[in-house]
């Protein structure tokens, strides 16, 4: 005889190793959709928000600022390096009220270039510095610097500075190029008002710098006015100019920010440097132009895998992380949460990514897997 309920336990296996089942194939099915995400794992523990952040060639190390103003008055921004699994963390710089942007990690991993900005005192100060927080040295001292790329075919640093008191038919902005001892400035080009450099970008196939001009006007009104209108992001156009012969090529008469691939071939412009609306990509070999249908999303930084064939998305705000090809293709989401991301980028063999994720005043480096 049957022992009473029996028939309901059978049943009840049944319906578990059911439930089982199904749920397998419903993580199955999510790990495919979601493009392979693995697991995210908390590299850094500040009580501060973490602004910027380089990692080193070789994908051992990540340097990263820290914004401590909401918290502390005194040496409230601070410069560290630590393990990409989270050890080893050294302090490289401290001060107060100055924002520390890194440019470049030399490939032995020995030193680091970055940038003290002071938005009180309008200047920049050029450093290097061991990447054991010794010997740090201060290369040059530039007033109202926008942008600054390392050019590692020339072994210089390009920059482009702003005037932002010129008046019409004055020089309100210029590109030039700098030994990274300081020595030998050299001005490759300058604008007259209301131009000025809102990007730029470095072409190591050819020396090439590329550069989009916005409308200092414009954009100088619409913060007076406290306006977030497109119209403040007047573009003035995309272009090339050789660092040798001061050749220029305009690529575009549009496009404000601006990301360049690991080969050098592609780029993708923004409508907008702040939060663009509107993408393309430019092939610079063909100068073809292509739309970059993000569905409407807002992105606010671009990092493309090391062949160049995906990019990855960030997405503002609350938007989680995006992957697409670069051809317009396969827009997959592979990270939906309601953080602010200052920043996002593949490790040097694409299978990581490291993101910035906040919440209020505070924020954190994390990685996640990412397998195609």
């Amino acid at each position: 005889m049957r022992p009473k309920g029996g028939f309901e336990v059978h049943m009840n296996k049944k319906v578990i190793v059911t439930i089982l089942a199904i749920s397998t194939i419903i993580i199955i099915i999510l790990y495919i959709i979601l493009g392979g995400i693995r697991s995210k794992d908390q590299i850094t523990n500040e009580d501060g928000l973490i602004r910027n952040a380089l990692m080193s060639p070789d994908g051992s190390k990540i340097v990263y600022h820290v914004d401590n103003s909401m918290l502390y008055r005194t040496n409230n921004q601070r410069l560290y390096v630590i393990d990409v699994d989270g050890e080893n963390r050294i302090e490289l710089d401290k001060n107060t009220d100055i924002l520390f942007v890194p440019i470049y990690i030399t490939p032995d991993n020995s030193h680091l270039f970055y940038r003290a900005v002071s938005w009180k005192a309008n200047y920049t100060q050029i450093l290097r510095v061991d990447l054991n927080g010794a010997n740090k040295t201060d290369i040059a001292l530039i007033n109202q610097i926008e942008n600054i790329v390392y050019c590692h075919g020339l072994s210089k640093l390009a920059y482009s500075v702003a005037n932002w008191t010129a008046t019409e038919n004055n020089e309100s902005s210029s590109i030039w190029l700098m030994d990274i001892d300081g020595e030998n400035n050299i001005k490759l080009i300058n604008f007259t008002y209301p131009y000025y450099v809102a990007s730029l970008q470095y072409n190591p196939n050819n020396n090439n710098l590329i550069y989009s001009l916005g409308d200092m006007d414009a954009l100088s009104s619409s913060i007076l006015t406290g306006s977030t209108s497109d119209i403040a992001y007047i573009s003035h156009g995309t272009y090339s100019i050789n660092t040798s012969n001061q050749t220029i090529v305009e690529l575009s008469d549009f496009g404000y920010s601006l990301e360049i691939s690991p080969q050098s071939e592609m780029i993708v412009l923004g409508d907008n440097p702040v939060v663009p609306k509107d993408y393309w990509t430019i092939n610079l070999v063909n100068k073809n132009l292509s739309v970059l249908d993000l569905k409407n999303k807002n992105i606010i930084t671009f990092d493309f895998t090391s062949e160049g064939n995906k990019i990855l998305l960030n997405s503002y705000p609350g938007n989680g992380l995006w992957i697409i090809n670069s051809d317009g293709t396969d827009l997959k989401q592979i990270l939906n949460d309601d953080d602010f991301h200052y920043f996002a980028f593949f490790g040097p063999d694409d299978d990581k990514i490291f993101y910035h994720s906040a919440v209020t005043v505070s924020g954190n480096i994390f990685v996640m897997e990412y397998v195609e």
